[in-house]
C-alpha cells in the first residue's frame, strides 16, 4: 500500500467535537489518528458532520479549521487547513 500522508500519523484515541454553523451545532466524537496535516475522525453523527468545520481537541489544546476527505460509514477523513485559511 502507497503512504499518501504528507507527515507521518499517530495514534490516538481523543475526544473532539466538530463545531460548525458560528458554533451553534456541534458533534461529539473521538480522533483515532492524527497527524500534522490531518486526523481520523469517529461519530455515530458523522454523516451529518458538513464538508469544512471546526474540529475542537482538548488533549492537544487546539482548535484546528478541517475539510473533509474521505467518509466511510462511522469515520471521516480530515485535512486540516494551513492556520489563516479560510
Amino acid at each position: 500500500m502507497v503512504e499518501r500522508r504528507r507527515s507521518p500519523r499517530k495514534r490516538v484515541i481523543y475526544s473532539a467535537k466538530a463545531t460548525y454553523a458560528g458554533r451553534q451545532a456541534l458533534i461529539d466524537g473521538v480522533v483515532r489518528n492524527l497527524s500534522e496535516g490531518g486526523a481520523r475522525f469517529d461519530a455515530d453523527q458523522a454523516i451529518a458532520v458538513p464538508d469544512s468545520f471546526e474540529l475542537e481537541m482538548p488533549h492537544e489544546g487546539a482548535t484546528r479549521r478541517a475539510r473533509v476527505t474521505w467518509r466511510h460509514d462511522h469515520s471521516i477523513g480530515l485535512a486540516f487547513d494551513a492556520p489563516g485559511k479560510r
